[in-house]
């Protein structure tokens, strides 16, 4: 027979239950991320016609990019059974390391003129 310390099981629900209000957050910023997406394929738009470019809307691309690859790492770990903790402990690790997991659709926007 298996035991499993009380203390741990608490902690891991505290856990889900951070991860599910995560994720709600995560559906919540799902239209400002499309917009953001707009905004950057207007920008990438640009570079492919060789129209000029500000430094900010580069900028803007770049972190757009990288928000982008995270959340098909996060679409593509919602396929694993377990993801929840697994997600857990990847964002844990992540945040040690001075990063995170989730995108952040909170950008400035570049001025499109």
């Amino acid at each position: 027979m298996r035991h499993h310390p009380y203390g741990m099981k608490e902690k891991l629900k505290l856990e889900v239950t951070k991860l599910r209000a995560r994720f709600k957050s995560f559906s919540d910023d799902t239209k400002l991320e499309a917009r953001n997406n707009y905004i950057a394929a207007e920008i990438l738009l640009r570079l492919l016609e060789k129209k000029p470019i500000s430094e900010e809307q580069i900028k803007f691309l770049k972190e757009q990019s990288i928000d982008f690859a995270k959340v098909l790492t996060l679409i593509g770990l919602q396929v694993v059974p377990g993801s929840s903790v697994a997600i857990i402990a990847l964002e844990k690790v992540a945040v040690k390391y001075g990063f995170t997991l989730y995108p952040n659709p909170k950008k400035e926007i570049p001025d499109m003129n």
